[in-house]
């Protein structure tokens, strides 16, 4: 039987999905980042939704703004929101990606937590704000 904190999650999952967002998480340490399932089917990486910054780097095709590594994770104030055109086996894909919150462990390790979503142009972020 599910908990409520399962059922929770099990909304939140398909909420996230069916609004062609998904959630990613930047571990500075390992240069990697964790992503949700639709940013993993998205993307068409293994289930473990691992992927390098490196190997993301490299899907990026376009840019509207200067794209997140681990350098500019460093100067979050610069900007907390990236567009991207990505390669993705599904073809070309605007991302819009958003910086939520950062935390660092007892260690050191900084992590940075943020959303992404699809969209259909470069601009849809900007015709979000105006309205």
């Amino acid at each position: 039987m599910e908990t409520s904190k399962q059922k929770e999650y099990t909304f939140l999952q398909k909420l996230l999905n069916k609004a062609n967002m998904g959630w990613w998480e930047a571990d500075l340490k390992t240069e990697s980042y964790v992503c949700s399932e639709f940013i993993s089917r998205l993307l068409g990486i293994d289930e473990d939704g691992v992927i390098s910054f490196e190997d993301f780097n490299k899907r990026i095709l376009r840019e509207d703004q200067h794209h997140t590594t681990s350098y500019s994770f460093d100067k979050l104030q610069q900007s907390i929101e990236e567009v991207y055109l990505l390669d993705t086996p599904h073809g070309e894909v605007w991302i819009r990606s958003k910086i939520c919150f950062q935390e660092t462990d007892g260690e050191g390790n900084t992590k940075i937590y943020g959303i992404a979503e699809t969209q259909d142009s470069p601009r849809m972020a900007s015709a979000y704000q105006a309205l």
